[in-house]
């Protein structure tokens, strides 16, 4: 479909960008992470940092290829239910049964599963910008987990991540469980300023 390859190109041009924006977000320090679009149909996109044995380090932002098309697939869907965004475009002309789940979890196994498209253009477009905005966000959270230093603070502190072999295991888990939610936390309220810097083709002043 013609609105697949479209997003394709997009998210390709996209990536270009997006490596150019985190190098020079991340300017001032001392690592510049390396941005990998990988090819695989997984939904998955994460940063992680490598410390070598002379101390040096690396920091890592990867991008599965699945995720970008399982967004696609998810908006293209909701913007073909006639009840959807009916201020965009023509939504009369939709005929999705409004029944019909949006299945975010989904693995698509190639684009060409991505058989269902709005009948309004301008809603398909609209789709097309809604997954395209979704995947900077993401790419700007994984930005912030290595520009608040998230990545650095579990590894260093991975021997009080694990459970204990007594009866605190509940409780110790608990705090675990808080702990990755503040970090995410944290990440999406970062996220959210740097998309909005991405978004605003601002990329040279930043302070947090």
């Amino acid at each position: 479909h013609d609105s697949v390859k479209l997003f394709f190109d997009l998210v390709q041009d996209k990536f270009t960008f997006n490596q150019v924006f985190a190098k020079n977000f991340l300017k001032d320090n001392s690592a510049v992470p390396n941005v990998f679009f990988i090819n695989s149909m997984e939904s998955v996109a994460y940063a992680d940092t490598f410390i070598g044995e002379t101390g040096n380090r690396v920091d890592y932002i990867f991008i599965f290829a699945g995720l970008p098309f399982a967004l696609l697939n998810i908006f293209l869907r909701i913007l073909s239910q006639p009840t959807s965004f009916v201020d965009i475009g023509d939504h009369s002309k939709e005929l999705l049964d409004q029944n019909d789940k949006v299945r975010i979890y989904d693995i698509l196994e190639n684009p060409n599963q991505i058989t269902v498209f709005p009948r309004c253009k301008v809603r398909e477009y609209y789709a097309i910008e809604l997954a395209k905005s979704t995947l900077d966000f993401i790419f700007c959270h994984e930005l912030a987990h290595l520009f608040r230093g998230h990545c650095d603070y579990l590894k260093s502190n991975k021997r009080h991540m694990r459970l204990p072999h007594d009866t605190d295991v509940n409780h110790k888990l608990d705090d675990i469980i808080l702990l990755y939610q503040a970090i995410e936390f944290d990440a999406d309220l970062i996220g959210l300023k740097v998309h909005w810097n991405l978004i605003s083709s601002i990329g040279k002043n930043f302070s947090y």
